[in-house]
C-alpha cells in the first residue's frame, strides 16, 4: 500500500488526499476505486507492484480494483508476491539453473560461477546483489572466499543450508590469510550447528578458528569469530565463557568500529547472564542491546528485544503482559521479514501455555542457574528444580530437598512466581516421602496460593486432591485432616495416631493391643499368669497412671507431656513383652486386653467427636466406618472418599 500511496503522491489531479487516505486505518471501497481511478488516468505506463502481500490485507484488496480498471485503460499491472494471489494470469518464478545464472550475471570464471550459484541457491534478485561485490575493490582477493562470507543463510534455526555449507568448504582452501580462514572456518561451524552428527566437527572447525583469529592483530576478524564459535558451540558447563566472551566481543566491536557486532555481544551477555541465573544483571544487559537497537534503526534486534520482555514476563508470571508482548512478536516479526518470527511467537507462546495450563541437564557448581534456550528467548526455571526431580524419581530424597530448596532460594530472589510454585510443590512431595508431613503441607499451601493467584490451573488440580480423595496427615505438631470442602487442624492426640494406623489399611483388624503398642506385639490370652500377682499389680497401677496422664496431656494439648508419657508407656510394654515366650506360653495377663479394648474404644470416639466439630460429614462417615473391639478395623461405609492419604 505503501508504493501505491507513493504514485497516487506523483500522479496529477490532486491525488494527494487520497494517498493519506490509504495509509490510514479507515480506508474503504470507494477510496480504493478513486486511487485506481487517478493512477490511470495519466499517459500508457507500467505499474509493477513489487512483494505486495508484505503490506498486508489491504494492499491485496485494492489489486482487483486496479486489474479492472487496467482493462479500459492503457496501463499494465505487473505485481510479484511470494504466494499465489488467484487475481489474474500468474507466472511462477523459480531458480535458474548454474550455466543459465552465470550468463544473466555476465560470470566468466567457472569457479566464480558455481560459487555464486550456491551462494544465491539460484535466485538471481540475490545473485545480482552478489555479483555487485565482485566487480568493487574486496578486502579479499579471491572471489569465492568473498561470496562464502556474505551469501546469507537460507536455513531456519537449527536447520542446515548445504549450499552454504559447500561453499564454505571449498573457500576452506582458498583463502589467503589467517584472518579470512579464521572467519571462513567460524562460520561454517556455526552453519553446521543443526547436523545433530557435527558435534565434534563444529568445536574442532571453531577451535582453530579462535587460535588463527588470535594470531591476527585485526580486532574485527576476531570479534566476528567469536559471535560465531559462541553461536555453534552449546557447552551448558561453559557458561562463564560465554560471558566473557560477550564482554569481549564488545570491546573488540568497538575498537573496530562495527556496531552491530557490538550489539551481538550485548545480547550474549543478556543470555550467559539470565544463564546464571544473575536476572537483574541481565535486564540492565538487554536495555543496553535494546537502545543501540533502536538508535541503529535494527528491526529486527527490536523484535528479538520484545521476545525476551515475553519471556520474563512469562518467568515472573505477568501473564496478561506477556500474552500482549507476544503478539507484538509476532506482528514487528512479520513486518520485518524474519523468516523465524511465526516460529519464535509460537515458542513463546507454548511456554506460557505451559505455566497456566500444564506444567537434563546434569550440573555441578559452574552450569547454569537457569535452564534457557534458544538464545534466552525461553526458560523453564532453575538447574536445581530439574536436578531435584531427577533425585527424588532414584530415590536420593536427601539430595532432592536440598536442590529443591536452591530452586526456592534461587526463584525467590528472581521474582519467578510460577517456577516457585512448581519447586514448591516438588519440595512439598520430596518431604511427604520422608514423613515430614508439616513442612510438606506448609510448602504444598504455599504453591497452591501462587498457582490459584496465576491461574496455574493443572498445577493446582496436582496440589488439590480430587474431592473423592481425603488426607489426614501431621502438620508440625498439630494434624490437617481435609475432606473435599472440609479442613480441620486437631491438636496432637492418641486417637489420631489410632485412627492413622486404620485409615492406612482400610478392612483390615488391627487388635487393641497393637494399636496401644504402636505396633505389631502383643497378644491377649488369659492361660496361666506368668507374672505373680505383686509384678501383676504394679504394672496396671503404672499403665493406669500413665493413661490417666495421656488423658490430661490430651485435654491441655500439651504435645511435649504427651510424647513423654507415650514414650514410658512404650517402655512399659517393652517390659511386658519380655515376659512372653516362655515355654511357649503367653505371659500376657487376660485383663491387659480387655483394658487395651476400653482404653481405644474411648480414645477413637472422643477423637471422631473432636472432628465433628470442623468436619461434620468426615466424622459421620468416621463413626459408621471404625469398628472397635478387641480388634479395630476401617470398613469404609458408603458417602466416603475412594481413598485417604495418610
Amino acid at each position: 500500500m505503501d508504493q501505491i500511496a507513493r504514485l497516487l503522491e506523483r500522479a496529477r489531479g490532486g491525488a494527494g488526499g487520497l494517498a493519506a487516505a490509504l495509509l490510514g486505518d479507515s480506508t474503504g471501497p470507494l477510496d480504493l476505486d478513486s486511487a485506481a481511478r487517478h493512477l490511470l488516468i495519466a499517459s500508457p505506463r507500467l505499474i509493477v507492484v513489487d512483494d505486495v502481500d508484505h503490506g498486508g490485507p489491504d494492499a491485496v484488496e485494492l489489486l482487483p480494483v486496479l486489474a479492472a480498471r487496467c482493462a479500459a485503460a492503457s496501463t499494465a499491472l505487473i505485481v510479484t508476491a511470494t504466494a499465489p494471489l488467484g487475481l489474474g494470469p500468474e507466472l511462477r518464478l523459480g531458480a535458474l539453473s548454474e550455466e543459465d545464472l552465470a550468463a544473466a550475471m555476465g560470470v566468466l570464471d567457472a569457479e566464480t560461477g558455481h560459487a555464486l550459484w550456491l551462494a544465491s541457491r539460484g535466485r538471481p534478485g540475490v545473485a545480482g546483489r552478489l555479483a555487485e561485490g565482485l566487480t568493487e575493490p574486496r578486502e579479499h582477493d579471491d572471489p569465492v572466499v568473498h561470496l562464502a562470507l556474505r551469501a546469507p543463510s537460507a536455513a531456519a534455526f537449527l536447520d542446515v543450508d548445504t549450499n552454504l555449507v559447500r561453499l564454505l568448504e571449498v573457500a576452506v582452501g582458498r583463502a589467503a590469510d589467517d584472518g579470512s580462514r579464521a572467519r571462513v572456518l567460524a562460520r561454517l561451524a556455526r552453519q553446521l550447528l543443526g547436523d545433530s552428527s557435527a558435534a565434534t566437527r563444529r568445536r574442532a572447525l571453531a577451535d582453530e578458528a579462535l587460535r588463527l583469529a588470535r594470531r591476527t592483530s585485526h580486532p574485527g576478524a576476531l570479534a566476528e569469530v567469536l559471535d560465531a564459535r559462541l553461536h555453534a558451540l552449546w557447552d551448558p558447563a561453559a557458561t562463564g565463557d560465554r560471558l566473557a566472551a560477550g564482554s569481549e566481543i564488545i570491546d573488540l566491536a568497538r575498537a573496530a568500529g562495527d556496531d552491530h557486532r557490538e550489539r551481538q555481544g550485548e545480547f550474549w551477555r543478556f543470555v550467559a547472564l539470565m544463564e546464571l541465573g544473575r536476572v537483574a544483571e541481565a535486564e540492565s544487559a538487554l536495555a543496553a542491546f535494546a537502545r543501540e537497537a533502536s538508535a541503529a534503526g535494527d528491526a529486527e534486534a527490536a523484535v528479538m528485544v520484545t521476545a525476551r520482555h515475553a519471556m520474563l514476563a512469562v518467568l515472573r508470571g505477568r501473564f496478561d503482559q506477556a500474552s500482549q508482548l507476544i503478539e507484538d512478536v509476532s506482528e514487528a516479526a512479520w513486518r520485518a521479514g524474519i523468516a523465524d518470527g511465526e516460529m519464535l511467537a509460537g515458542m513463546l507462546a507454548w511456554s506460557l501455555a505451559a505455566e497456566i495450563e500444564a506444567s537434563r541437564v546434569l550440573s555441578g557448581p559452574a552450569d547454569p542457574a537457569l535452564v534457557v534456550w534458544a538464545g534466552a528467548a525461553g526458560s523453564s526455571g532453575p538447574v536445581s528444580h530439574y536436578l531435584g526431580l531427577l533425585a527424588a524419581r532414584i530415590g536420593e530424597t536427601g539430595e532432592a530437598v536440598q536442590h529443591f530448596r536452591e530452586a526456592v532460594d534461587l526463584e525467590r530472589q528472581i521474582g519467578a512466581l510460577p517456577y516457585l510454585a512448581h519447586s514448591l510443590a516438588g519440595l512439598a512431595d520430596t518431604l511427604a516421602v520422608r514423613d515430614d508431613t508439616g513442612q510438606a503441607s506448609e510448602h504444598r499451601r504455599r504453591a497452591r496460593e501462587i498457582a490459584e493467584r496465576l491461574g496455574m490451573t493443572v498445577l493446582l488440580g496436582r496440589l488439590i486432591p480430587p474431592a473423592d480423595e481425603w488426607r489426614l496427615a501431621r502438620d508440625g505438631r498439630d494434624w490437617v485432616l481435609e475432606a473435599g470442602s472440609e479442613r480441620a487442624r486437631l491438636r496432637d492426640g492418641r486417637g489420631l495416631h489410632y485412627l492413622r494406623a486404620l485409615l492406612a489399611v482400610p478392612g483390615r483388624e488391627i487388635r487393641a493391643l497393637d494399636l496401644v503398642a504402636g505396633g505389631a506385639g502383643l497378644a491377649a490370652s488369659g492361660t496361666g499368669p506368668a507374672l505373680d500377682a505383686a509384678a501383676r499389680n504394679a504394672y496396671r497401677a503404672r499403665l493406669d497412671a500413665l493413661t490417666a496422664r495421656l488423658d490430661a496431656a490430651d485435654r491441655a494439648g500439651d504435645c511435649a507431656a504427651a510424647e513423654e508419657t507415650e514414650a514410658e508407656r512404650h517402655a512399659v510394654l517393652g517390659e511386658l513383652r519380655r515376659a512372653v515366650g516362655l515355654g511357649g506360653r503367653s505371659r500376657m495377663p487376660g485383663p491387659e486386653a480387655e483394658r487395651a479394648r476400653v482404653n481405644v474404644t474411648r480414645t477413637l470416639r472422643a477423637t471422631i467427636e473432636r472432628i465433628a466439630a470442623a468436619a461434620p460429614r468426615a466424622a459421620a462417615h468416621l463413626r459408621a466406618s471404625i469398628r472397635t473391639g478387641a480388634a479395630c478395623r476401617y470398613e469404609p461405609a458408603p458417602g466416603g472418599p475412594s481413598r485417604w492419604h495418610v
